[in-house]
């Protein structure tokens, strides 16, 4: 975790609403009956808009295919007055238009001007053809508006294929994929809501729709929370640090000590401490890590196909360790570092390119001489990783270098085939100040207030698309 580490983004507005206004509603629906008469009793706010707060109010969502058996997730982000209560239900029909059956997510107390998601994830009834999202809106203070989002939904069952993890038995895993992605236009200048995820997963529910950026732990990256953010749009990142030789959570396990990928590996010549956590691995050019990853990462995408990328901790072209002085580490170990951490960057894009992922990194890339700033790559004279498709700032006091110089820097990404020199950089703060400051830098794609990552962050603002990878893109099959 570096004491350098940050896409161009400047916050706007966000939220695209359709502005209405409601009448007041001529009955109260009980929520316990059938939300068909709801529908019939309640004003009709299209799902995307602003309504004054009554008690209920309903905003219904658009009409959508669905398929018996087939699980779906329904989502909203929605704010309202903080004495109101939101609940996200689906109406069922069959394929003559007559109502079926209602079923719903949990409620959730509403937070005083901040953005929720309410959600819901069900499965279709065994008749219904069509489900209609509803956003009940019940005890809220009369005249306290109400703002919603258009209404989002994914279907969760889908087909997946598996993927051999043997280039000796699968050609195809040497070269380049012939299945291109959807053709999606990369933003990054709107700095949204993210959070690193390490403890409970259940904090990344409220980022479960598109836009969102969620880093999942070492052992909770295959919660169906995770999933859940996958299927509605959000980008889901595995965290892994191959620099340090902390074995905790299956695939540091993997790479770390004897697995099917290699034999164990070694620590830096001279058991070098880097912090708490752990001593150095021999990363080193050439070394058992280095012959490992790509088995690893290639793990990795085969059992999670709901990733969007992956989270490479400590990764940066010298050390911000507290355990060892970098100035005293020797000429040939700062080679060594430098050259073993470009390494297993260049690893990092070969899967993801392969495989259509993202590439975040935490630790710094600054250009400059090696003995001080370990030097960017390719060009070691200036800021940033090609290889990488965005880096974090990680709790950082914003100055000309956190604010500009390092994020903004133009080597970054330029040799991604997913991102092709569009960084998407995160900054992560202590106070909603520095998260607000860190945004109107232009640099940063995504902002949270978070001292803790075992912590929920707050959705403080409302997301839009942003086209970064939401699946790993299988490769045809032969």
């Amino acid at each position: 975790m570096p004491r350098r580490t940050p896409a161009r983004s400047r916050r706007s507005s966000r939220l695209r609403l359709l502005t209405t206004t409601t009448t007041a509603i001529a009955t109260a629906v009980a929520m316990a009956g059938s939300l068909s008469a709801a529908t019939a009793a309640a004003a009709v706010v299209p799902a995307a808009s602003v309504a004054p707060a009554l008690t209920p109010t309903r905003i219904i969502g658009a009409s959508t295919p669905v398929t018996p058996g087939h699980r779906m997730y329904f989502s909203s982000d929605v704010t309202a007055p903080s004495d109101a209560t939101g609940h996200l239900t689906v109406s069922w029909y069959d394929s003559n238009g007559i109502f079926l059956s209602w079923s719903g997510g949990e409620a959730q107390a509403m937070m005083p001007s901040s953005w929720q998601t309410l959600s819901a994830t069900l499965d279709v009834p065994s008749n219904a053809v069509t489900g209609q999202s509803v956003v009940n809106v019940l005890n809220a203070r009369v005249g306290g508006p109400i703002h919603t989002t258009r209404q989002r939904v994914s279907d969760l069952t889908v087909p997946t294929t598996t993927v051999s993890l043997d280039p000796a038995t699968d050609p195809n895993l040497e070269r380049t994929p012939t299945l291109e992605p959807p053709i999606r236009p990369l933003v990054n200048n709107v700095t949204q809501p993210a959070i690193i995820a390490y403890g409970s997963a259940r904090y990344v529910v409220p980022f479960a729709h598109e836009g969102a950026l969620v880093i999942a732990g070492r052992d909770n990256y295959n919660a169906p929370e995770m999933k859940q953010v996958s299927a509605a749009g959000g980008t889901v990142l595995m965290y892994l640090d191959a620099v340090i030789d902390n074995s905790y959570g299956r695939y540091h396990q993997m790479l770390i000590n004897s697995s099917e990928c290699g034999a164990a590996v070694p620590r830096w010549p001279g058991n070098v401490q880097a912090n708490n956590w752990g001593y150095l691995n021999d990363f080193r050019p050439g070394s058992t890590l280095q012959n490992k990853l790509e088995c690893v990462l290639e793990k990795i995408v085969a059992e999670n196909p709901h990733i969007g990328g992956f989270f490479a901790d400590d990764l940066g072209s010298r050390s911000w360790f507290p355990n060892f002085s970098w100035s005293s580490f020797g000429a040939q170990n700062q080679l060594d570092y430098r050259d073993g951490a470009i390494e297993i960057s260049k690893t990092f894009r070969k899967v993801s390119d392969r495989h259509g992922l993202i590439l975040m990194v935490n630790g710094t890339w600054s250009g400059g001489a090696l003995s001080s700033s370990g030097g960017g790559y390719p060009d070691a004279s200036k800021n940033g990783n090609a290889l990488a498709d965005g880096t974090m700032a990680e709790h950082h006091p914003l100055d000309s270098y956190w604010g500009n110089a390092y994020p903004c820097a133009s080597q970054w990404a330029t040799q991604s085939a997913v991102t092709k020199g569009k960084a998407f950089n995160f900054a992560v703060t202590n106070t909603d100040a520095e998260r607000a400051a860190f945004a109107r830098t232009g640099c940063y794609a995504f902002a949270a207030t978070q001292q803790s990552y075992d912590d929920p962050a707050s959705v403080w603002g409302p997301f839009s698309r942003t086209g970064l990878p939401t699946l790993v893109r299988r490769l045809p099959e032969r």
